[in-house]
């Protein structure tokens, strides 16, 4: 079977699908007897499921090292900017809105792909990661990891009026609302990446994110770094000697996912360096691959 992207499309196409689309990769030469990991990669306001298949570079990935990605695509019209919506309150909790819808949808496919005992793994960038976020709070049981790059705290906002506030300022230090659902059942990896200069989503919604899923009782550790022009912080958090989370800080960068320039298939034909440079919105060629720092740390 050649390389292929399947695009399932929206209306009776696959009934099992509910409707909604999505992009699914699968590696050279398929079989689901062969395939033991998954990874599910949401994008973000103003991407698609194209555009962060593309300039995430995981395809490539897949076809070296055997594993199928699902690319789930906000559904058409839901909102202005392609956004999930994960800013309000019916978004939050596992019996309704997209986050059910989102579960099942995966579920589904790995169903009818023979893939119902993988491993599988979750990347969210920006709303999709606030999406991302939502989903191993509410059904931890089937996510093994997680990866949220620039992305808001789960259930940060419950409307749009207090949207802008929390992009801006993060996550309200004394919002004692009581989550829909329990963010410390989800046991699984956490990595978490974001700019120190985002003026979209405040860094402050990582280190949310972090407090949310964590216990107190994780040892941390920080080195500084550099690398394709960055610095950035990597802190690691273990208890028991073992290693749990991430967080990379990049500094002098803004919203977008960082050194995605080496994540394409032939470099002078396709990309940022190339001839006539390819520009995919909100991805950077400076700063660390985090395409690689995101599979190294999933030892996908």
């Amino acid at each position: 079977m050649k390389n292929k992207i399947i695009l399932i499309l929206l209306t009776g196409l696959l009934p099992f699908l509910s409707a909604k689309a999505m992009l699914i990769h699968l590696p050279e030469n398929f079989s689901s007897k062969k395939v033991t990991k998954v990874l599910v990669v949401i994008h973000g306001c103003l991407q698609s499921a194209e555009s962060i298949s593309l300039g995430s570079g995981f395809n490539e990935m897949a076809d070296k090292k055997n594993f199928v990605i699902i690319y789930p695509q906000v559904e058409a019209e839901s909102n202005y900017f392609d956004c999930w919506n994960w800013f309000l309150k019916e978004n939050h909790g596992s019996k309704k809105g997209q986050l059910s819808e989102l579960s099942t949808q995966i579920q589904d496919t790995l169903n009818k792909l023979s893939l119902k005992d993988s491993s599988v793994y979750l990347i969210g960038m920006s709303s999709g990661g606030a999406s991302a976020a939502g989903l191993v709070a509410c059904f931890p049981d089937q996510f093994k990891g997680v990866a949220l790059i620039s992305s808001p705290t789960y259930a940060s906002a419950s409307n749009v009026y207090e949207l802008e506030g929390v992009l801006k300022k993060g996550p309200m230090n004394n919002d004692t609302r009581k989550l829909p659902c329990s963010t410390t059942d989800y046991k699984g990896l956490l990595f978490v990446s974001h700019g120190e200069i985002d003026t979209v989503v405040n860094y402050k919604h990582a280190l949310g994110n972090i407090d949310q899923i964590l216990d107190k009782n994780y040892d941390s550790s920080i080195t500084n770094r550099f690398e394709n022009s960055k610095k950035y912080s990597k802190t690691d958090y273990k208890k028991d000697n073992v290693l749990r989370a991430r967080f990379i800080l990049i500094k002098d960068l803004g919203h977008t996912w960082a050194g995605y320039g080496n994540n394409f298939r032939k470099n002078s034909f396709v990309g940022p360096s190339a001839k006539t440079p390819t520009v995919v919105p909100f991805f950077s060629k400076d700063g660390p691959n985090l395409t690689k720092k995101i599979s190294e740390f999933f030892k996908l």
